[in-house]
């Protein structure tokens, strides 16, 4: 009985998959918090840049050249230290997460750039992926990004702080999550019944 019950174990584990609770970053419903953003719904955001943070709407700086979508939204933009500007994202509390898709433009109006995606995985390695923006937002799809403990969104090369800078939206991330399929329940109950019938002779 004991390697019976072993080899359920095992075939629990093995036949387990990831499931997620999806989580939609709007920023609605935050202050105006310029250069002040530290956490939002469940995740940590860590700042690299001249400036930053969650500005409204019809938020104006700079001139009023702004890139608006009619909501809150993040914004990051010039170089710190030496590197190019990035905001690093992960869990409160560690576990694993996924990426699953990001509305992004450029920060100021009458530019163009691209904006490094960069996921660290939890197993070690990474995956990267570079998306052309411009001055109005876009929906992009994220496919691979799963698994992650943190992730970058980062400029590509050095700018002053109204080059283009980087506008983030509705950031859709999942919180992983091992749980069994409704097969495995099934292997599951009649492991156990395999198990009492073997106990019973």
């Amino acid at each position: 009985m004991r390697f019976t019950t072993i080899a359920l174990v095992a075939a629990f584990a093995l036949s387990a998959t990831t499931a997620s609770a999806s989580t939609l970053i709007t920023f609605d419903g935050t202050p105006d918090n310029y250069d002040d953003l530290q956490s939002y719904d469940g995740f940590n955001f860590d700042f690299s840049a001249s400036g930053w943070g969650v500005v409204a709407g019809d938020f104006s700086c700079c001139t009023g050249q702004n890139v608006l979508n009619g909501t809150n939204h993040l914004m990051f933009s010039g170089e710190r230290d030496g590197a190019p500007s990035s905001v690093t994202i992960t869990k409160i509390g560690g576990g694993n997460f996924s990426l699953k898709s990001f509305d992004v433009a450029t920060a100021f109006v009458q530019s163009t750039g691209l904006v490094r995606v960069k996921g660290f995985f939890s197993g070690g390695g990474s995956i990267s992926r570079v998306y052309e923006i411009g001055d109005s937002y876009q929906s992009r799809n994220a496919r691979g990004f799963t698994g992650l403990t943190s992730l970058v969104f980062a400029e590509t090369r050095l700018t002053n702080f109204t080059d283009y800078g980087v506008g983030l939206d509705n950031i859709l991330l999942a919180s992983d999550a091992v749980i069994p399929e409704p097969a495995t329940w099934a292997m599951m109950i009649a492991g156990f019944g395999l198990v009492g019938f073997a106990a019973r002779r």
